[in-house]
């Protein structure tokens, strides 16, 4: 029962996903968004796509879906904290860039020994989503836009949530299988996430984003 519905709330929130792909890239948005944001949506649908029996194991797309779906905490914290304007540095998103595909890849094809990195990628993706909390917080006491501030305690904990807490799963149950419960839990955090970014393309959210 829990499986069927997962897998419906999956697809549901792979349509929400593209329909705000294609909401964002008609609004006008800051250059430095489109990237993030446009990565923030392949990663989630693949993610979407990755669990609730929706992708065929051992089927040719399964690399890059897997691969894909691992970048949703990297790709959640460069485009939150862009849309607050505390985006990190080139250098620093591509070092982190960098150590989610080495971990992802060692995790993946080096068998048992790929353990340790299997457990060091929930780590970094944890440490994302910590990153994230502790952006919003502590910039909100110097941030004077009102519509940036609502941001920092509504979409920032949502989002740190949603990338983190399947991970931190993972690390405490020590698999990349994700129960029902969990899983299911994280097709309805990332369809809600999906709907609050919808909503923050409007007035007067979206004049962060021109």
């Amino acid at each position: 029962m829990i499986g069927d519905f997962d897998s419906a709330l999956r697809v549901v929130t792979v349509g929400a996903w593209l329909v705000f792909l294609a909401q964002a890239y008609a609004a006008a948005m800051r250059p430095e968004l489109r990237l993030p944001l446009g990565l923030l949506v392949i990663a989630n649908i693949a993610a979407m796509l990755a669990g609730g029996g929706l992708l065929l194991a051992g089927s040719a797309g399964e690399p890059v879906v897997l691969m894909l779906a691992a970048f949703v905490p990297f790709a959640t914290w460069i485009a939150v904290l862009r849309m607050i304007g505390q985006g990190p540095e080139r250098r620093t998103a591509l070092v982190a860039a960098l150590a989610v595909a080495a971990t992802f890849a060692a995790a993946r094809y080096s068998g048992d020994a790929g353990e340790p990195a299997f457990y060091a990628l929930r780590v970094l993706n944890v440490l994302f989503a910590a990153d994230m909390v502790r952006a919003a917080f502590a910039g909100r006491a110097v941030d004077h836009v009102p519509e940036r501030r609502a941001l920092r305690t509504t979409l920032v904990p949502l989002a740190a949530l949603q990338a983190g807490a399947p991970c931190l799963a993972q690390l405490i149950l020590g698999t990349s299988d994700l129960p029902g419960s969990i899983s299911l839990a994280q097709g309805a955090l990332t369809l809600a996430l999906a709907l609050l970014l919808a909503l923050a393309l409007f007035t007067p959210e979206r004049a962060l984003l021109d």
